[in-house]
């Protein structure tokens, strides 16, 4: 996840599946979220992030997307209005369920030299270390990454440079 990207129009669809997954409802109690933000630099190769127009009351789906979660749909409004975009306004608008816990520190390899595999694989190692330990108490956790997901056994190596591409899956022992 990139900063820039906060607030656009994929944040607005997990962030509103996240709420419905939350909720309680008459037979269940609320679950509490934890959300493993995959924090990367932002890039400035591209103009990536520009997919805010849906929070544009002219846009033709802003009516239909804001009547969905109409709470949400404002608040992410005010992050992208601010210019602030960022996980740590996410947060701090309530964007998020309540008593949602997060991991927001980047994950950041621009240090190391791109030979480095095993510092690369160490502070993964860490840095997933941490996560578990800020979500150890939540019912459900929302990990972010920057772009997709991939089996353990994908042919692209695990310590590659860009570190929040992809979320390995692997069955829990």
């Amino acid at each position: 996840m990139q900063d820039r990207y906060a607030g656009d129009v994929g944040d607005f669809l997990k962030y509103a599946l996240l709420h419905w997954l939350c909720a309680a409802d008459a037979s269940h109690p609320a679950l509490r979220l934890g959300v493993v933000w995959y924090l990367v630099p932002d890039e400035d190769h591209n103009a990536d992030g520009k997919h805010v127009s849906y929070l544009n009351p002219a846009h033709r789906e802003a009516a239909q997307l804001r009547t969905m979660a109409p709470d949400l749909y404002d608040r992410l409004a005010t992050v992208v209005q601010s210019g602030q975009r960022s996980v740590a306004a996410i947060e701090a608008a309530g964007v998020l369920p309540a008593g949602t816990a997060t991991l927001a520190s980047p994950l950041d390899f621009r240090d190391l030299a791109r030979w480095a595999r095993r510092e690369r694989l160490a502070r993964r190692r860490s840095r997933l270390d941490r996560a578990l330990a800020a979500t150890s108490d939540c019912d459900l956790i929302f990990a972010d990454p920057d772009n997709g997901i991939r089996r353990a056994a994908h042919l692209t190596s695990r310590s590659r440079s860009k570190p929040g591409n992809t979320c390995a899956l692997r069955r829990a022992p």
